[in-house]
């Protein structure tokens, strides 16, 4: 227990290091870790919400996102594949997934009437997320090979969420 707690203690002092205020870096707790390297949302320069890895070990702060508004980055179990909500292109807040390097970022979810947030990986092949359509509340989950999403809980009716098979996927 000590050793995370000095662990936690660095990376804290690294996010700050960066410019990241106390307020900010308790966000970064569910985002966490893996292997060394911290995937974290913070402002970029041009003041537009980025996924950022600090990686630990050598303080090295790498940018993996640069289009739209992005955050809420997860890694898969493995650590090959990071998840995250992204408002891009004209729509709102969907979710996507990347390489744990940033590339080949791949839109997952197309909410009709609504949006989708707060990803978090099942398995390699499934994620689960909440969505919002026309103010009904959805806690779905996705076959990331398939493309099916089912929905687990909601306080409305039918939701309208479709995703896109992706072929291939190991997280």
């Amino acid at each position: 227990i000590m050793r995370r707690k000095i662990f936690i203690t660095i990376i804290v002092f690294l996010i700050n290091l960066y410019g990241m205020n106390n307020s900010c870096a308790s966000k970064i707790d569910t985002a966490i870790t893996f292997e060394g390297k911290i995937v974290f949302e913070k402002l970029d320069n041009n003041k537009a919400q980025q996924i950022f890895i600090l990686d630990g070990k050598t303080g090295k702060l790498v940018k993996l996102t640069s289009v739209g508004k992005n955050g809420q980055p997860k890694w898969s179990l493995y650590g090959s594949k990071i998840a995250f909500t992204s408002a891009r292109s004209g729509h709102s807040w969907e979710i996507y997934i990347m390489d744990s390097e940033g590339s080949d970022q791949k839109r997952i979810t197309y909410t009709m009437d609504g949006f989708s947030t707060q990803p978090r990986w099942e398995s390699a092949n499934k994620l689960y997320f909440f969505s919002n359509i026309k103010g009904d509340l959805h806690e779905n989950m996705v076959n990331l090979k398939t493309g099916e999403v089912k929905t687990i809980a909601s306080t409305g009716k039918i939701p309208v969420v479709k995703a896109i098979p992706i072929k291939g996927i190991t997280a």
